[in-house]
């Protein structure tokens, strides 16, 4: 090493030195980030949960898995106005991270459950006359497992949300009507 900085001022040496450390950092700073996001992705995966799932482990009913979910639900505004009043605006927690919190905190199935069923529904209790949509639920736990998979293989996804406009027959056939213009202009 001494060769190549030879004859160079050993501000040089230094800055170079200064220079890798601060990228290897960030660097390493980055994966911890990563590691951490999948991480957390993996827990939710897990987590994640149909009704029909969470009352075959909790073994209960969804009314009682419901007072339950309503019972967590009130302690935890609870706490969060209680640390509203204590802490600044920027640095009170959130009530999924306190649900989070209390999930691992918990051995309980039943509770666990609970949390589990508030979690899913956004941290709020859904209406008791409109039941979960399977299909709907199964399409959110397969775009849940693809964003895990893609973030254990290295893969950035960005989720972009279109507008619903006309029916998919009639967007198919705007598609064939301009293929059609396409191929018959040359």
């Amino acid at each position: 090493m001494e060769e190549m900085t030879s004859g160079q001022p050993s501000r040089f040496y230094l800055s170079v030195t200064k220079l890798v450390n601060y990228i290897y950092k960030s660097w390493l700073k980055l994966q911890q980030r990563r590691q951490h996001k999948l991480e957390g992705q993996q827990r939710w995966l897990s987590m994640l949960k149909s009704d029909t799932e969470l009352l075959k482990e909790s073994e209960c009913s969804l009314d009682i898995l419901r007072k339950k979910a309503k019972e967590i639900l009130t302690k935890v505004e609870a706490t969060l106005e209680k640390s509203k009043k204590k802490a600044k605006e920027d640095k009170k927690p959130k009530k999924s991270s306190l649900l989070f919190n209390l999930y691992d905190e918990t051995e309980d199935i039943f509770t666990r459950s609970a949390i589990c069923y508030l979690l899913k529904n956004g941290s709020k209790l859904s209406k008791p006359d409109k039941p979960e949509d399977s299909k709907k639920f199964a399409q959110r736990r397969r775009i849940e497992n693809i964003v895990t998979q893609a973030s254990q293989l290295g893969i950035a996804l960005e989720e972009v949300k279109q507008p619903v406009r006309g029916s998919p027959v009639e967007k198919a056939q705007k598609i064939a009507i301009s293929g059609y213009k396409v191929v018959n202009k040359t």
